[in-house]
């Protein structure tokens, strides 16, 4: 008999196709259904005092009779409670017959009457509480939660940008006083690690962070210098730790150090090889004496100490000592001073590249030597081509490699206009120039210069700058010029050419040397006179960006002779600059800006001095707010503070100049004045300046000037 299927499992495969039919039909039947919508019916809002309701109705987005749905409705309830000004949010919401009732009760944080601080003592309280005050949180208010932890963070980046590393926020109480905790990291401990045959306290006493004072970051850094340039240690990294108290700081210094004798050996005396800075003797006359007997790899560097000192003090940071052998007794040391494998230089898009090498004290072979980097840097910074020169060096495989990153100005080209007032009436001035012609190094420039009298001549020059050829030479310099100095009430004309040159003696050091032909006449006359003029100027320089200096100084030793040697007036003139500039904590307007102090000295006397070779006091590069009189025999001091609005191409400055004429020794004339000026940096460089002469008969309006280049 033939079996069947009974009925049943027919109905059982369809029931179960329904199921699954319907399983997989259900889901995409719901994502498709609309979420729900409701009308506002009523915000009812409570416990607000000092928060009106109508910030509040303003955060949360929402206003009767408005559609919304229950998760946009709860999204913006949560972006009420985010708004920082409520210790407190409680929120309801009722639906019922498509409408929608909020309820929002709110506890405000408490007006604040007074902030304190716990624990600051570096900074000062009233610092502390501009900076919050600076970010919204003040007396009188409510406090903001949001404001507070920004104006926290900014305490942190204000301690940090003063120097301080290990700084946090603690506790915080927010109540009618506002109280803050700021835990300022101190020293605990120190832990030194790795050390084999060097004494702890070897490493211990080059550190020179006070134990229990708050760690600074400038100690820290000395520190590792020290450490990292002592002749015992090759490697330094240091490993901060919290300790048991919040304000505890644990530094772990890891130590490798400079391993030349991996056990103990018999020897007397060591011998260097491998030197080519310093001779055999110079570097042999520093060797200490060995102890007698065995000796260990501490006493063999205690002996080379002097000798790895003299290398780094120098500046040749990358010089290494190690150990080839030991022969009778002799210990053969060598020395490697950080040859330079390779010179790469990048960024330079337009300017050709023998331009910045002419500009390098060292080449590929030489040692690396991290004062004449600096130097070289500052050298290629003072062309005017680029805003940024960066020096790096790193070690490789194949040796050290230096690394010049370099960013060009984008504006080379320039035409700067100015008028100016003085004695002798309004004057205008036009200059157009281009830097670094073809990318060769080529500088020319043609200047203008006329009064608006109807009977006003027509002065100027042409320059022309090289600092491609010779490469031993800093530049060369020809210039054709015709100077008139009726502005300053005398009728004088000079025209001539004048030619210089600049030659490096060292990476700070420089001589500037010039010849200048020069035929001067009185108004009318013709009949004037030609003078030959010598001068030499001996440079000292080690600003830090010849751009816009925030560190160093730059002096400058002049001297001139006119006759003796050719026909014509004869005299001699003697002057001498100083420049020094020092670096204020930054201070954060538009972003984080560069504040400076500039001083400059500037005197001079002359012999046998005609009047019309006198210098000039006044205008807008001496004396400013003074007009320009005559004088032989000087000194001035001015003073700037410079605050950088927008790097390389904007800063302010207000100024004091001050300023004595000793041309009668009995009776010296005492002049100063004080101004501001804008200093634009866009197109060359543009100072729009105004001045105040202080004086028993003071004027209120300023003498107006414009000027072109930096005075100092």
């Amino acid at each position: 008999m033939m079996n069947r299927t009974p009925p049943l499992s027919l109905a059982v495969v369809l029931s179960l196709f329904i199921v699954i039919f319907l399983a997989g039909t259900t889901p995409m039947a719901q994502e498709t259904q609309p979420e729900e919508t409701f009308i506002v019916k009523e915000i009812i809002i409570s416990g607000n005092t000092e928060i009106s309701e109508e910030e509040i109705l303003n955060t949360l987005g929402l206003k009767t009779d408005q559609e919304t749905t229950k998760a946009e409705a709860e999204s913006r309830l949560t972006a009420v409670k985010d708004m920082g000004v409520f210790k407190k949010v409680d929120t309801d919401m009722k639906a019922s017959d498509g409408q929608l009732t909020l309820e929002i009760e709110v506890q405000e944080y408490p007006v604040v009457k007074e902030i304190e601080f716990i624990g600051t003592s570096s900074l000062g309280d009233q610092k502390l509480k501009d900076i919050l005050s600076k970010a919204g949180i003040k007396t009188g208010e409510p406090v903001d939660r949001n404001k507070l932890e920004q104006g926290l963070e900014d305490i942190i980046k204000e301690y940090e940008e003063r120097g301080y590393p290990f700084v946090t926020a603690g506790d915080i109480d927010i109540g009618e006083t506002l109280t803050v905790e700021i835990i300022e990291g101190k020293l605990s401990s120190l832990r030194i690690e790795g050390l084999k045959t060097v004494p702890e306290e070897v490493a211990i006493n080059l550190v020179e962070i006070p134990k229990g004072e708050v760690i600074r970051l400038f100690d820290l850094q000395m520190t590792y210098v020290n450490l990292r340039g002592s002749a015992y240690f090759s490697n330094v990294e240091v490993a901060p730790a919290r300790g048991y108290k919040q304000s505890d700081i644990i530094l772990r210094w890891q130590l490798e150090e400079r391993t030349l004798l991996e056990e103990e050996r018999e020897g007397s005396r060591v011998e260097i090889d491998g030197n080519k800075v310093f001779s055999d003797g110079a570097l042999q006359d520093l060797i200490r004496p060995l102890p007698s007997g065995k000796v260990n790899n501490y006493e063999l560097l205690k002996a080379l100490k002097p000798v790895y000192e003299k290398y780094v003090t120098s500046g040749y940071v990358y010089a290494d000592l190690s150990l080839t052998g030991v022969e009778n007794g002799t210990f053969k040391v060598e020395v490697t001073e950080g040859d330079i494998e390779s010179i790469n230089i990048k960024g330079n898009d337009r300017t050709s590249q023998k331009v910045i090498t002419n500009k390098l004290n060292f080449s590929v072979g030489d040692p690396y030597n991290s004062d004449e980097a600096q130097n070289s840097r500052r050298r290629i910074l003072d062309l005017g081509y680029f805003n940024e020169v960066n020096v790096e060096p790193a070690k490789t495989d194949e040796g050290l490699v230096l690394d010049l990153n370099i960013k060009e100005k984008t504006r080379l080209n320039s035409l700067n206009g100015g008028l100016t007032w003085s004695g002798g009436g309004l004057a205008g001035k036009l200059t157009v120039s281009t830097k670094n012609l073809f990318g060769v190094g080529q500088d020319v420039t043609l200047n203008i210069n006329r009064g608006f009298s109807l009977d006003s001549e027509l002065g100027g020059s042409l320059d022309w700058k090289n600092v491609y050829y010779p490469s031993q030479f800093n530049f060369t310099k020809v210039s054709l010029y015709r100077d008139l100095e009726s502005e300053f009430g005398s009728s004088l004309s000079r025209q001539g050419v004048k030619a210089s040159f600049g030659f490096p003696f060292t990476g700070n050091l420089s001589l500037n040397m010039g010849y200048r032909a020069e035929w001067v006449s009185e108004g009318d006359d013709t009949d004037g006179s030609l003078t030959n003029i010598v001068n030499s100027d001996l440079v000292f320089d080690d600003r830090n960006n010849p751009n816009f200096p925030t560190s160093g100084s730059r002096g400058v030793l002049t001297i001139e002779k006119a006759g003796d040697f050719a026909p014509g007036v004869s005299f001699t003139k003697f002057k001498g600059e100083w420049r020094q500039y020092f670096e204020l904590p930054k201070v954060n307007l538009i972003e984080d800006n560069t504040q400076v102090i500039a001083l400059r000295s500037l005197s001079g006397v002359g012999f046998g001095v005609p009047p019309e070779y006198k210098s000039y006091l006044g205008g807008h590069s001496t004396l400013r707010g003074y007009g320009g009189f005559p004088t032989t025999n000087y000194s001035i001091l001015n003073t700037e503070y410079r605050l950088e609005l927008l790097e390389n191409d904007f800063y302010i400055t207000s100024f004091v100049d001050a300023g004595i004429v000793l041309d009668d020794i009995d009776d010296p004339d005492v002049l100063s004045s004080a101004g501001l000026e804008l200093n634009l940096q866009m197109f060359g460089h543009l100072r729009i300046g105004a001045a105040w002469a202080l004086e028993e008969d003071f004027e209120w309006f300023p003498t107006l000037y414009f000027g072109i280049g930096p005075i100092f």
